[in-house]
This record gives structure tokens, C-alpha cells and sequence, in this order.
């Protein structure tokens, strides 16, 4: 199958690619091919512990005492 390359950046909402409006009339009801090209994200060397310290949980209610922290009975 003979393919002509058309291309332009687009977003993706919803997962449906948006077509510019010059290429909406041109494209629409055909067979295309479609290859995603997406920006690197940046790698971080965050952990848990960067997470937990950013976004800490909520505690509503009373903290245990160190009694009851080592109490086996519970």
C-alpha cells in the first residue's frame, strides 16, 4: 500500500488524538498508519520516602503511645 507522510503535532485527550483542522476533511474515513513520538520525561532518583515527605497522610486520630506502639496484646 502506497502511503503519502503527513505530519503535525497533536494532543491526546481522552485517548483520541486530535487532528489539526487543516488535515480534519483530508483524513477523515481513511486508513492511516499512526506512529506516536513523545517527549522524554526526566528520570528522577525520588523514592518512597521523597513521596511520603512531599505528600505526607493524614492522621485523623490519637496517636499511640509508645506503650501501646510495643503492647503485644493488641
Amino acid at each position: 500500500m502506497d502511503m503519502q507522510t503527513v505530519e503535525f503535532q497533536g494532543k491526546v485527550k481522552n485517548g483520541v488524538i486530535e487532528v489539526p483542522e487543516p488535515y480534519q476533511t483530508e483524513l477523515n474515513g481513511e486508513f492511516i498508519r499512526v506512529i506516536v513520538m513523545r517527549p522524554n520525561r526526566k528520570k528522577t532518583n525520588r523514592d518512597f520516602i521523597d513521596e511520603l515527605m512531599e505528600n505526607p497522610i493524614k492522621f485523623e486520630g490519637k496517636p499511640l503511645t509508645r506503650e501501646e506502639i510495643y503492647d503485644r496484646g493488641l
